[in-house]
């Protein structure tokens, strides 16, 4: 069997938040909250294989426009975010060409919301696991 290693990229973590957002002024500070927090696993061979896998287990739209990539904070000059950005109702539903419409004339609430996913990359060795290992980790919870 072949050790050579393979680049993945993993999505381990999803915290999506929102801010209602009025048209022209902006998200209103202190109308936000988080609306989930989860640890996640999805890889892919690729960044862009990942945010398409993301888009098809999260029901977000592929169009590259919505998505930001985020670097991280250090000299490393990685990738370690990927947000998908939105406009959503008070339900968390996406907002329709008509419902922005009504919002950018002030008659409908709109929610700014960001899927944030967290991304590492990680450098991959096929294994296979032995029979005498599963025989040890059998012989151990006896």
């Amino acid at each position: 069997m072949s050790k050579t290693q393979t680049l993945v990229f993993q999505a381990t973590f999803i915290s999506i938040d929102f801010e209602e957002d009025q048209f022209g002024n902006g998200c209103i500070a202190g109308t936000g909250g988080n609306r989930m927090s989860n640890i996640i696993s999805l890889e892919a061979e690729s960044l862009t294989a990942l945010q398409d896998r993301l888009s098809w287990k999260y029901g977000l739209d592929r169009d590259k426009s919505n998505w930001l990539w985020m670097a991280s904070s250090d000299d490393r000059n990685e990738i370690d975010r990927l947000i998908y950005q939105r406009l959503e109702d008070e339900r968390g539903i996406e907002l329709t060409e008509a419902k922005i419409e009504l919002w950018k004339k002030g008659k409908f609430k709109a929610w700014l919301t960001n899927y944030n996913f967290y991304v590492k990359a990680v450098h991959t060795i096929p294994y296979k696991i032995t029979d005498t290992e599963i025989n040890e980790v059998a012989d151990s919870r006896a």
